[in-house]
């Protein structure tokens, strides 16, 4: 039940830097909120690292996939918040654990039921109908409500 509670305020709190990520690129460019990202995050996590037990033993090793992920991850969905509708590309960029199923199928060899398959499907049309305009938005909820009667 803790799990939920702390993923409910995650939720919340990313929410709450979405919007005022976006509110900050009137100022800064994003590359710059980027960085004050990034310095940030390192002044919070490297001390919580040690305190949970983390050495510099084995950290060439993960310092390629750490740049790697830190890029795809962070700078990325900076990007996209800066160039997109807040209530788009937060939609879009939220859509991440379908990509999460699918590669898990493609490089994990893991199956997926019958019932996340089609979660999966309603979820791609709803994000595909989500970054739509308006009135093509309305004509797609039309056919959909049409051909599902």
């Amino acid at each position: 039940m803790i799990g939920i509670i702390i993923a409910l305020l995650s939720a919340f709190f990313m929410t709450g830097m979405q919007i005022l990520l976006k509110k900050s690129y009137k100022e800064l460019d994003p590359a710059v909120a980027y960085l004050f990202d990034m310095l940030f995050g390192l002044v919070i996590w490297i001390p919580i690292g040690f305190i949970f037990g983390a050495t510099f033993e084995g950290i060439l090793n993960c310092l390629l996939y750490a740049v790697i992920s830190a890029i795809l991850s962070e700078a990325l969905v900076f990007y996209a918040l800066s160039k997109g509708n807040l209530s788009v590309s937060t939609v879009l960029i939220a859509t991440y654990p379908v990509y999460t199923l699918l590669f898990s199928f493609l490089i994990n060899n893991e199956r997926l039921t019958l019932i996340q398959i089609s979660l999966v499907l309603i979820t791609i049309i709803g994000t595909i109908l989500t970054a739509f305009d308006s009135d093509l938005y309305c004509i797609w909820c039309k056919l959909f409500i049409f051909f599902s009667f």
